[in-house]
């Protein structure tokens, strides 16, 4: 398996979670936490995507954020935002220049 299919197949992970609307009943708390650390680790691991991933990406996030229940917003961001938002600016200008 290439590097751009391993990128494609990250990079649709979030979108099939969503898309089979695994965020409902039972489990849907966990399962957000989840992808909410699963897009921690695609930013650290500073993955390449497009910019209809990551925008897709971060407003899961902010999505993920407004849930709720006080306790289940805090375990959707166990990481510092900033370095997903530096990560997400980077690739932007870097696909830029």
């Amino acid at each position: 398996m290439s590097m751009a299919d391993k990128q494609r197949t990250l990079a649709s992970v979030v979108p099939a979670i969503e898309k089979a609307r695994l965020y409902r009943g039972k489990g849907g708390e966990i399962m957000r936490a989840a992808v909410s650390r699963f897009i921690e680790r695609i930013s650290i691991s500073k993955v390449a995507l497009s910019e209809k991933i990551k925008k897709s990406l971060l407003d899961t996030l902010n999505e993920n954020l407004r849930h709720p229940k006080s306790q289940i917003q805090v375990l959707f961001y166990p990481f510092d935002t900033s370095n997903l938002h530096h990560y997400l600016l980077y690739l932007t200008c870097e696909t830029l220049f």
